[in-house]
């Protein structure tokens, strides 16, 4: 079953792919340009540098040394700021930096790395040149979280009808913080 707009008629799975594509433009465009830090102020930029820098160290010793999430340490600066995502961006994009400057790794062990082990197995295969990796894979982590999400909206569909299918999805697509966090 569907409904009518305009004349034509929407099917329910034909539905659910136009509002991904328009939830994943939204997440990945971070049209409301929001960032976790506006609510209060503070953002732990932790997590953002430690994926980054676990793509790095992957990219320089292999897939499977130092799986937790970290940051690459420069031990000329130990007290320079630990977790600056630039810095890391940098050594993700010039692996071979981390070797030449001597750089250690500080393990961030409190998160669960899964973020990590996927992104680094997809950038194992990932053709694409290393400086447009990081905004791709935004794509990808965009792609999914509104996947997830059209995903419950469609179960709420099958159950309750199109007015739960909607109400679920409208306040998402514009909820900043959705936007500022789908793609991390």
């Amino acid at each position: 079953m569907g409904f009518e707009i305009a004349g034509s008629r929407f099917r329910p799975a034909r539905m659910a792919v136009i509002v991904w594509v328009a939830l994943t433009a939204i997440f990945w465009g971070n049209i409301f340009r929001f960032h976790p830090s506006m609510i209060d102020g503070v953002y732990d930029g932790t997590s953002e540098a430690s994926v980054v820098g676990r793509l790095a160290r992957a990219a320089a010793d292999g897939f499977f040394r130092n799986t937790d999430l970290g940051v690459n340490l420069d031990p000329q600066h130990p007290n320079s700021d630990l977790y600056n995502y630039q810095r890391e961006v940098r050594y993700f994009e010039h692996p071979e930096l981390i070797h030449s400057l001597g750089l250690d790794w500080a393990p961030y062990p409190s998160h669960f790395a899964l973020q990590g082990y996927v992104f680094a197995a997809i950038d194992l295969i990932d053709p694409l040149p290393r400086s447009i990796r990081i905004p791709f894979y935004h794509l990808l982590a965009s792609l999914f979280t509104a996947g997830m999400l059209v995903w419950m909206a469609a179960i709420l569909r099958s159950k309750f009808g199109w007015a739960a299918f909607i109400g679920f999805l409208l306040p998402a697509a514009v909820e900043p913080m959705f936007s500022g966090l789908a793609r991390r």
